[in-house]
């Protein structure tokens, strides 16, 4: 990489001596004068007098760039993020099973260049573990741009939607491309979602995990316009474990043991009381299936008592699974 000379009275100085300051001060580790002297010759071949660099000094800080001034030097106080939220965004990049690795790593270098290199240093000797749930999904950032763009234009989507086989292998779901208007993407079960409608169903809404959509293209096609009062992430939060059947109200009789769980899920949509001294009441609208799914996964704590229909549902799941597991 050429080295480009900066000269002391160039514009340029200024963004030097900030990205110095960026990437080599933090509280732990405050910078001398002389210590950032070098480490502009060292970085970009600037050399600055004292009274230059206490001037630019002076001049970050009216900008409003906060240099605080320690016992054992300046650093940079006033940065986009503070560590903690670094941290915590990079390791939800770092976790986030749909960003494929080489996006992970591209998005988490960009994060921790706006702190210190201690800092980054810290951050990726805490980081042990490969995410092995980690999807091939090189188009996901295109795929969310041009969803976007769409969403905002009002313009129909066409692509091809994948699933696995048995070989573990992402392949097209059918032959014949997805037609689809776009209203909304959404971050549910872990996942972002695009929320659309299809010219054929126009009266419903079906979801699409965007990391598994490819080949997508806008259409010069004009979707129509939604009810003002749609609110997608309502009627997620109907649709637990994104199934899109009908919305019905629910009651549940759950053991305490199920309480945070359920709340971490369905949040200020349940209302609660209690049954007994081991039990409590949940209701809630939800959808149907999602529902099944979710007293199946819980069937020791968790027993649905209306819609009746339903709880005859589950009750004949149990016995068809009852019967599987019997000793013949």
């Amino acid at each position: 990489m050429a080295v480009v000379i900066i000269m002391e009275n160039s514009r340029s100085a200024i963004f030097a001596l900030y990205h110095v300051l960026c990437r080599f001060s933090s509280r732990e580790e405050p910078l001398s004068i002389e210590k950032i002297r070098a480490l502009l010759k060292q970085e970009h071949s600037l050399s600055l007098t004292r009274t230059t660099l206490r001037s630019y000094l002076k001049a970050l800080d009216d900008f409003g760039i906060r240099i605080a001034a320690v016992p054992g030097g300046r650093y940079l106080a006033g940065r986009q993020f503070e560590e903690s939220e670094v941290y915590l965004l990079s390791n939800a990049v770092h976790s986030a099973h749909f960003i494929s690795s080489a996006q992970s790593e591209a998005l988490i270098r960009k994060l921790l260049a706006t702190q210190s290199r201690s800092f980054e240093k810290q951050f990726h000797e805490s980081v042990h573990l490969e995410n092995r749930r980690k999807i091939n999904s090189p188009a996901l950032l295109q795929n969310i741009e041009t969803l976007l763009s769409a969403i905002q234009q009002r313009k129909a989507v066409t692509f091809a939607y994948l699933h696995y086989d048995l070989r573990k292998q992402l392949i097209p779901k059918r032959q014949k491309p997805y037609h689809v208007y776009p209203y909304f993407m959404v971050m549910e079960n872990d996942n972002v979602y695009l929320l659309c409608k299809s010219p054929s169903h126009p009266e419903h809404f079906a979801h699409y995990r965007v990391d598994k959509i490819t080949d997508i293209d806008m259409t010069a096609e004009t979707i129509p316009p939604l009810d003002d009062d749609m609110d997608p992430y309502t009627y997620t939060a109907q649709r637990k474990f994104m199934y899109s059947d009908a919305v019905d109200t629910i009651t549940l009789r759950c053991h305490l043991r199920m309480l945070d769980d359920l709340i971490d899920q369905f949040g200020s949509a349940l209302s609660l009381a209690p049954a007994d001294d081991e039990h409590f009441l949940a209701h809630l609208h939800a959808s149907r299936q999602g529902i099944v799914y979710l007293a199946l996964q819980y069937a020791r704590y968790c027993e649905i008592l209306q819609p009746a229909d339903l709880r005859q549902e589950v009750i004949s799941i149990l016995q068809d699974t009852l019967k599987r597991y019997e000793i013949e």
